[in-house]
């Protein structure tokens, strides 16, 4: 029995000794489950903090997205203004060279003259493209026939342009073709459900009205040459408007559309010249080969 006791005895101290480890195993999991889990929490405190070093290091650089948006929105903005300016630098100009074209030279063939400003729109914008300076997309048959529409009514445009240019002086001139705007805001809306703001109407029709009561004091009041110019501006809101509306159809950028264009309007304007007679005046006009035409008829 004692022998037995003893057996037992043992037997009870070799289970005590073995309980432990196995209570100790779960403790010591977790143990391992928690530093597991500060090492992950460290390693990404340590990105985080890289991350914020990193943005700040850009943010010095101008290099953040922010950063980046209001560069490239300050960017946008001056070129916008700056090609605004161009554009109207350059129209001003057009029409000081095309009436000292009329007037200082007695050239009274409008139909020539636009049809030397088409070909060399066309030669510019080819040499342009070989230079590298500008990009035209891929020639397209179909969307070059629908821009066929957009240069008929372009070169309507441009001939009632130097119609009226001939007839009217310069200041009543840019006032009638300032009621371009209000039949561009009507085509848009007819055509494309466009709104303006209620500030830019008001502005348009304070205008509008402007340039006729300015008109009732002419004193030299042509009514062939208002006509044409109200004709050419009805055009330039048609010509607008269609431009608008084939670009956002066809997605097409603006040089290519350009070029399109040109390619219809040269032809064009060489068939309303023949038309119009003005072949053989245009080849028995004494200045033809006067230096300073010569250099206003390119510069225009």
């Amino acid at each position: 029995r004692e022998g037995a006791r003893g057996c037992e005895k043992v037997r009870e101290g070799a289970r005590s000794e073995a309980q432990p480890s196995w209570s100790l195993a779960p403790r010591i999991l977790r143990v391992r489950g928690l530093r597991q889990q500060q090492q992950r929490g460290r390693a990404g405190a340590a990105e985080s903090v890289e991350a914020k070093m990193k943005q700040m290091h850009q943010g010095l650089h101008g290099n953040t997205p922010r950063g980046r948006e209001g560069h490239l929105k300050s960017k946008n903005k001056t070129a916008g203004f700056s090609a605004a300016l161009f554009y109207g630098l350059m129209s001003v100009a057009s029409v000081f060279l095309n009436k000292a074209i009329f007037e200082v030279w007695q050239y009274k063939f409008p139909a020539s003259l636009v049809a030397g400003q088409t070909v060399f729109t066309v030669m510019a914008i080819l040499v342009l493209t070989k230079v590298g300076v500008i990009r035209l997309g891929k020639f397209n048959v179909a969307h070059f026939r629908r821009v066929f529409v957009v240069a008929a009514v372009f070169q309507a445009k441009l001939v009632l342009d130097m119609s009226a240019l001939v007839l009217v002086n310069i200041p009543m001139y840019g006032i009638l073709k300032s009621s371009t705007t209000p039949a561009v805001m009507f085509l848009d809306f007819v055509l494309r459900g466009r709104v303006p703001a209620s500030r830019v109407q008001m502005a348009v029709w304070v205008t509008t009205v402007g340039g006729f009561v300015a008109g009732c004091g002419d004193l030299t009041f042509d009514p062939l040459g208002y006509a044409l110019a109200l004709s050419s501006a009805l055009c330039t809101a048609c010509y607008v408007v269609l431009v608008g509306k084939i670009g956002d159809e066809l997605q097409l950028d603006s040089f290519t559309l350009l070029l399109y264009n040109s390619l219809w309007s040269t032809p064009l304007s060489i068939l309303i010249t023949v038309a119009m007679g003005e072949m053989a005046g245009v080849i028995a006009f004494p200045h033809l080969l006067d230096r300073g035409f010569v250099a206003a008829l390119f510069t225009s």
